[in-house]
């Protein structure tokens, strides 16, 4: 099979884990995601299937959007609620900040920012993973790197409580819209189960508030929430986190490991494949004449009289295709050398 399937990570899954079953499910093995959600988070995660590995960098490329549930009042040195609480706030900080001011923090990260990426990631220093340095008990010092918040939006009230409490459903202001909290409020026995009855923290007063964001590659909604709690002086993390668009794959189109396995043993799971052309539906299409078919199939360049189409004002890049009308890849035009030389091919040659 060649094409990208639009996968639901349920949380507990590692996107590895999510390869693994696939290639258990499919038999197949050429396939590779395309971005790497942390275990205890959810959501879209596009896997490419043969040929169509070719444009997991493309994908990954793009903005992502997200919804978050933010906890105020700790941090873990994991960034999120699965880590070890690190650091406590002040009660009477917590207890005397106002709405208005967590929602001004909230708001004042849309925009750029230089983020420093958690040591609990896949991001590479040295030669290491940082989160293969933090499991050996070592911090290191980071680069920042710069990200982009295209947009912010909170979805819910300022919800208060402690530790322990679960974010009330009926604090979303527009529920129908927010697949966050749907049905997915039950499970708070397991996240909070390690943490011992006689846990201060479990007591401390914590401050919840769920929002959406759209930003670049690259940034980490645990960082960011982090940077949103010590803004505010008294520490955050993610408490909840789901994925819920990439490029052009939404939650709404995705589907379980469990769906993706039923429909496999229905001979079905093909017709839920997206193939690489749709990813680039925006860019202008060039069809190859017949007798250049095998020119095209050999990865050449191409001239102007290698079209169907009259070319005066060259586009680029340029989706091609084969007389036949099969899509074979992306070209981009050479300025000076009037050829079109390929980019990507995700047809094989011999196909």
């Amino acid at each position: 099979m060649n094409g990208i399937i639009n996968i639901y990570k349920e949380r507990g899954y590692t996107s590895h884990d999510v390869i693994a079953r696939l290639r258990g499910i499919t038999h197949q093995r050429k396939m590779g995601h395309t971005g790497t959600l942390d275990p205890d988070a959810e959501g879209v995660l596009p896997v490419c299937l043969g040929t169509a590995t070719r444009v997991c960098d493309v994908i990954t490329e793009h903005s992502k959007c997200y919804e978050v549930i933010m906890l105020l009042g700790i941090g873990t040195d994991s960034q999120d609620i699965t880590g070890n609480i690190v650091n406590i706030a002040d009660r009477q900080k917590i207890e005397s900040l106002d709405d208005a001011a967590v929602r001004d923090a909230v708001m004042s990260f849309a925009g750029e920012y230089d983020q420093l990426p958690p040591m609990y990631s896949a991001v590479r220093m040295g030669g290491l993973r940082l989160y293969e340095i933090a499991r050996a008990g070592r911090d290191i010092e980071r680069e920042p790197r710069h990200v982009s918040i295209e947009k912010i939006e909170i979805v819910s009230d300022i919800v208060r409580g402690k530790l322990s409490d679960t974010m009330p459903y009926e604090s979303l202001k527009d529920a129908s819209k927010i697949k966050l909290m749907k049905d997915r409020t039950s499970d708070s026995d397991r996240r909070f189960a390690r943490f011992a009855a006689a846990d201060p923290s479990e007591a401390h007063p914590v401050i919840r508030i769920a929002f959406s964001v759209n930003c670049s590659k690259g940034t980490y909604i645990r960082s960011l929430c982090s940077d949103i709690g010590d803004k505010l002086g008294v520490f955050g993390c993610v408490e909840r986190l789901m994925r819920t668009r990439v490029n052009i794959f939404d939650i709404d189109n995705a589907i379980t490991l469990s769906e993706a396995e039923k429909l496999m043993n229905e001979n079905c799971l093909e017709e839920r494949l997206s193939g690489a052309e749709e990813l680039f539906a925006g860019y202008k299409r060039l069809d190859v004449k017949e007798k250049y078919d095998d020119l095209l199939l050999n990865g050449n360049q191409l001239h102007f009289r290698h079209f169907k189409q009259y070319i005066t004002e060259p586009p680029s890049p340029v989706r091609v295709y084969l007389s036949s009308g099969e899509f074979l890849g992306i070209y981009g035009y050479v300025e000076g050398r009037f050829k079109y030389t390929p980019i990507k091919v995700f047809i094989e040659k011999d196909s």
